[in-house]
């Protein structure tokens, strides 16, 4: 099956949608419980609850280094587990697809489309807090492109961790893959 713009799309919306599902199996077992407003507000429960949860988010970024002459931009779904390791320190699984968008060339008169190209992965992640509202996370995953012949590729990802409020997490990120790095800002919420 020859990958197009309309299978990732599908690929992506079922991943999400996965997700999404197990984030709401397990949130259905807890109370419910209001979302503090301020950064003042936030409970030693809701600290524990951030560490030990379930996520998924949606994530949008560049490519540079080789994949950035094949791809213009990327976009993607992640989810995960957080285990609680130590005050401060969560560590768990995380599954990731990305989609990258082909990049048009040009040789003379004639142009060439760019094909996307999809990326699977699965990682181990670990973060600290450093505060309520900011913390450092890492990956380091294995995954493979979508294609045939693809060979298994690791990576390592490395990011600021930003809560502006408990549950959401904004996460501008670099990702190192070969000789390649991805900028990206990710944004998940816990479950």
């Amino acid at each position: 099956m020859k990958p197009t713009f309309r299978n990732s799309i599908i690929l992506f919306s079922l991943l999400f949608l996965v997700c999404i599902v197990a984030a709401n199996a397990q949130r259905k077992e807890e109370t419910t419980q209001d979302v503090p407003i301020s950064v003042d507000e936030i409970t030693e429960e809701d600290l524990e609850k951030a560490f030990n949860s379930y996520y998924a988010g949606v994530g949008v970024g560049v490519p540079s280094g080789s994949l950035g002459e094949a791809a213009s931009f990327l976009y993607g779904a992640f989810g995960g587990y957080s285990f609680k390791v130590s005050k401060g320190f969560s560590a768990g699984p995380e599954v990731n697809y990305t989609h990258f968008v082909g990049k048009d060339r040009d040789f003379g008169d004639i142009t060439v489309e760019g094909e996307g190209f999809d990326f699977l992965g699965v990682s181990a992640r670990v973060d600290y807090r450093l505060s309520d509202t900011f913390g450092v996370g890492a990956n380091y995953g294995y995954g493979t492109y979508l294609e045939e012949n693809s060979d298994f590729e690791d990576y390592i990802s490395i990011g600021l961790d930003i809560r502006p409020i408990p549950g959401l997490i904004i996460r501008p990120e670099i990702t190192f893959q070969n000789e390649s790095e991805l900028y990206s800002v990710r944004v998940s919420r816990t479950f």
